[in-house]
């Protein structure tokens, strides 16, 4: 079943990241402390959630996953703008690929192994995956071009005018 996708929570040098229990009653704990920006991400079943330590450059994020309490963080990957899988399974995320610059990516949680998706000129952004896993969208940028025209020749001088027309 499709879950409503937070948006992460992206904020600009921050401090630490605080849990507190969803059923209340539970005071809030600071779980890990850093100081880069970062966008965190539940997993589907809300036992953990992913954290990107996002840098001045992509090639220095960082994504970390790590108890629903904030306990046990741990290094996953370098990239930025984690995204779980509506299964829980697999995460997108931003990483340097090829051609250039950043690139979709997508990891087995399970096994670690990763795939990159991309391959665009332009950098992608904004991912969400579709309800079935199937596909992953995202926003980018793309330059304006200009249109291609061919300018097509004048007539030579006394030149006529031919038009061809259906015969019935």
């Amino acid at each position: 079943p499709h879950r409503p996708r937070s948006r992460g929570l992206a904020m600009p040098k921050v401090e630490a990241v605080w849990t507190t229990g969803l059923a209340g009653g539970v005071p809030p704990s600071k779980a890990w402390s850093r100081n880069p920006q970062f966008l965190v991400e539940p997993s589907v079943d809300g036992a953990s959630f992913v954290v990107a330590l996002d840098h001045d450059a992509a090639s220095q994020a960082a994504v970390w996953v790590m108890e629903a309490d904030g306990s046990r963080p741990r290094f996953l990957t370098k990239g930025s703008s984690p995204r779980w899988s509506p299964d829980g399974r697999r995460l997108a995320f931003l990483h340097e690929g090829e051609p250039r610059g950043p690139q979709i990516h997508v990891m087995w949680f399970a096994s670690r192994e990763v795939t990159q998706v991309t391959r665009v000129e332009e950098s992608p952004r904004d991912l969400e995956w579709s309800p079935d896993g199937s596909r992953i969208a995202f926003a980018m940028q793309v330059p304006e071009r200009e249109p291609f025209s061919i300018p097509m020749p004048k007539p030579p001088k006394g030149a006529a005018l031919l038009l061809l027309l259906p015969v019935q």
